[in-house]
């Protein structure tokens, strides 16, 4: 073999390998590193006015002692924490993941509704387990849980059905198992209550749903419930949630905003186009709530200028474009849905918690992802990060193995589907559908317009009109 071919080779397998080219990998990892450097250094920023006044002595003068810039220091941790983590997922084909998302998911239900019954309360939200000087916050953990299952057991129904193995009594048992457990982990954070979260899982399983290929008529009905139980929720009891959507639609009508946003726009407008000086936010000592943390982004635009906030935004930008790219070179259906999902999930938070900063959107509480101080919250996002990067190394290349893979998720519906189907065996109901060759518009003939549905071409990324399998 001559030089030049293994040369050609190697290239040809280098291409392979990466899903989407070489450009989109390198881009995310260079938009999060951003966010992440930002994050470093705003943080210790943000924090240290109000730690450097509650440590003050004023008979001795300010105090600027280690404590004071703890919060920057514990965010540092984390972010080299959950850097390893994105390393080390980005590392492992996504398609190992499979196996253990069910006996993932099943660990995210005890934790929820552990929270619901011995949770530690902050701020009249239910949502944390306290370890120590740490706090876990598993609704974080389900972003990426639910969308790994789901996503498996989306690609996993869509090959059974191919081969004719999923029909009747055994079909309806299967979406019934996957529906109870998304259903459950939904309804705990509900309850939490954490309807940020909610929505923001929400966004990521639909563009899953769409994406693998399903008929978008069930949208329409599952659709609507969803925003009724999510209204309900809202209102119910006079929780602090109606209190926000209130307080949204009077600055939106009135001009009547919150203390905490009209603090968040008086920072934005005084930053000017350049800021006034890394350090020098004065919102940041008792004036901004929360200065730190879900309103951070007001003071990057107070010290670093709209130059700043612009740079925080583009970094969003170029994840999106860099994910959207990575989901259109994946090979596989489980690539294509993890990629959008992880990539949806990600922007839908920072789109929420822009929104809240500047008064377009209710105040949720939201972190923005890979800059918010918050150790689970960062975990989350590098998590998602990690299955991103994972599908842009492991999807350029198809491969079907995980759809035969004897998971526990398999053996456990494969039980109940053998259960059900001896009590439903022999009706009619029960039989398999006959394979029915249609022609296509594309082969001639006549196309019964029965038979078509309004689909998601997920290879393409384009709607398209399909016929039923």
């Amino acid at each position: 073999m001559s030089k030049s071919s293994g040369k050609a080779k190697r290239e040809r397998g280098h291409q392979r390998l990466f899903a989407g080219g070489v450009a989109p990998f390198y881009l995310a990892i260079l938009a999060v590193a951003i966010l992440v450097g930002i994050s470093a250094v705003m943080v210790v920023s943000a924090s240290s006015g109000e730690a450097i006044l509650r440590g003050t002595d004023y008979q001795e003068g300010i105090s600027t002692t280690l404590a004071s810039f703890g919060a920057g220091l514990n965010n540092l941790f984390f972010i080299f924490l959950g850097a390893l983590f994105a390393f080390a997922i980005s590392r492992i084909d996504y398609r190992t993941f499979a196996s253990w998302s069910f006996p993932a998911t099943i660990i995210l239900i005890l934790l929820l509704v552990y929270v619901l019954i011995w949770g530690a309360t902050i701020l009249g939200a239910q949502r944390w387990i306290l370890i120590g000087s740490f706090s876990l916050q598993p609704s974080e953990l389900a972003k990426p849980i639910l969308l790994v299952f789901l996503a498996y057991v989306l690609a996993y129904f869509s090959d059974m059905r191919e081969r004719n193995n999923l029909y009747g009594i055994r079909a309806m048992t299967f979406l019934g198992i996957i529906a109870s457990i998304i259903g459950a982990c939904i309804l705990c954070i509900i309850m939490q209550p954490d309807l940020g979260t909610t929505l923001i899982i929400t966004c990521g399983l639909l563009i899953v749903y769409v994406m693998s290929g399903y008929s978008l008529r069930f949208l329409v009905v599952i659709l609507p419930m969803a925003v009724a139980l999510f209204i309900f929720r809202a209102f119910a009891l006079g929780n602090y949630q109606a209190q926000r959507i209130q307080g949204l639609a009077q600055g939106l009508f009135q001009g009547e905003y919150s203390h905490q946003v009209q603090q968040g726009m008086y920072a934005l407008g005084s930053g000017g186009l350049f800021g006034a000086g890394l350090g020098l936010s004065r919102q940041k000592y008792f004036y901004l709530p929360e200065a730190h943390n879900d309103f951070i982004l007001a003071v990057i635009g107070e010290e670093l200028g709209l130059l700043g906030t612009l740079l925080v935004v583009g970094a969003f930008l170029l994840l999106l474009w860099a994910g959207f790219a990575i989901t259109q070179g994946a090979r596989d259906r489980m690539g294509r849905v993890l990629a959008a999902g992880a990539t949806t999930i990600i922007i839908t938070q920072a789109v929420i918690n822009i929104f809240a900063v500047i008064g377009l959107g209710p105040v949720t509480g939201k972190p923005l992802p890979f800059v918010t101080l918050g150790g689970s919250a960062m975990m989350s996002s590098f998590i998602l990060l990690g299955i991103i990067l994972s599908v842009a190394r492991f999807g350029g290349e198809p491969r079907e193995g995980y759809v035969d893979h004897r998971s526990l998720f398999v053996s456990f519906t494969s039980a109940l589907m053998s259960f059900f189907d001896t009590r439903f065996s022999g009706t009619t109901f029960n039989k398999p559908k006959k394979q029915k060759k249609r022609r296509t518009e594309n082969q001639g003939g006549e196309v019964d317009e029965d038979d078509l549905e309004w689909r998601w071409d997920s290879r393409s990324c384009v709607s398209s009109s399909c016929t039923r399998s």
